[in-house]
Order: structure tokens, then C-alpha cells, then sequence
């Protein structure tokens, strides 16, 4: 999941698709190898592997959230 203009048009310059995503971010939702692979990008560029080895759910939520919403 990604939100944000900053983050389609990120995911778009990452894989040269030339602002198709920013001009139809429903393309995430409906495509399983897409959704996977923004998935796989936001995880690694906002560095998350490290946090998650270990176990830092909150350090995690707070990148993901900008806060805790939802942490409970």
C-alpha cells in the first residue's frame, strides 16, 4: 500500500513507468505482481527490513503511519 502523489511518483521514476501510476494509482490494487512490487519498494526504501528483524512493530508503524494509528 502507498498514499500520496510523492510516493506513486517515486514508485513511477523506481520503475521508469513514466507517471502511470500517478495518473492511475488504481493499477496497485488490481495488479497482483504491482501490488507486490510497491510493496517490496516502499518496504526498502524507507528501510523497514532492520526494524522488523527486530521485532521494533512500533518503529515500524510510526514510518508506515507517521504515528500509531492502528497500533493496537
Amino acid at each position: 500500500m502507498i498514499t500520496g502523489r510523492a510516493n506513486y511518483a517515486a514508485f513511477d521514476a523506481f520503475t521508469g513507468m513514466e507517471g502511470e501510476l500517478l495518473n492511475r494509482p488504481d493499477l496497485v490494487a488490481h495488479d497482483p505482481n504491482l501490488c507486490c512490487a510497491v510493496a517490496g519498494w516502499f518496504w526498502e526504501t524507507h528501510r523497514l527490513n532492520d526494524l522488523a528483524d527486530r521485532d521494533q512493530l512500533a518503529a515500524i508503524t510510526k514510518k508506515l503511519n507517521g504515528g500509531f494509528n492502528g497500533l493496537a
